[in-house]
């Protein structure tokens, strides 16, 4: 499958699940307190499976290219009224301008700002930094990018959450990041989660 294919599927996806939802978001916003944010019987912790893209973002769009579609996992805890925090771990996938493949490995650290909009879909607004080595490849054992050095990143992020149900959310998630060390990596990165409450 080819990268636009991908990015096609990714979309219709994320398409269908707004669709198929929204007759059912107009009926459970009746249902809660719409001086809300998240229902206060819904749970406050959320493990999410990630299908990641990443593209370059200048300055380094000479260097990289976009590579495929990426996994990870985070987790999210809703505090008070209107805050969300945790962290994850992410792979962004690059192809370089050798043709060669960059993997960056990405442990982060997220707090965000949530907003409700209509129940059950919310809107949340952060920020994001994370450690990140690059490699050569991902599987073990791990070899690291002799041309690029570990990181620390930072980011700014938006997000929307629809609630299939309270233990089910399903998550767009888009970062603006850059690289706090050298001028090398910046990026773009595009996220649909779907979310699980243990």
């Amino acid at each position: 499958m080819d990268r636009l294919s991908q990015q096609k599927h990714f979309l219709w996806l994320l398409a269908i699940s707004v669709i198929m939802l929204s007759p059912r978001a107009s009926a459970q916003d009746s249902l809660y307190d719409r001086k809300e944010t998240l229902p206060t019987d819904y749970p406050d912790d959320y493990i999410f499976a990630q299908m990641t893209r990443d593209k370059p973002a200048q300055p380094n769009k000479d260097e990289l290219r976009a590579g495929r579609l990426s996994y990870g996992v985070s987790y999210s805890r809703h505090f008070g009224d209107y805050w969300i925090a945790g962290m994850g771990y992410r792979v962004k996938s690059f192809i370089r301008k050798d043709d060669q493949a960059l993997s960056l490995l990405t442990f982060s650290n997220h707090t965000r700002r949530i907003f409700r909009l209509y129940h059950p879909l919310y809107a949340l607004i952060g920020t994001e930094w994370a450690y990140v080595i690059p490699t050569s490849r991902i599987s073990l054992p791990l070899v690291k990018d002799p041309d690029y050095s570990t990181d620390i990143s930072v980011g700014l992020s938006t997000s929307l959450w629809l609630f299939i149900t309270p233990h089910f959310p399903l998550e767009f998630h888009v970062l603006r990041w850059r690289g706090t060390k050298t001028n090398r990596l910046h990026g773009w990165e595009s996220t649909l989660s779907l979310g699980y409450s243990y």
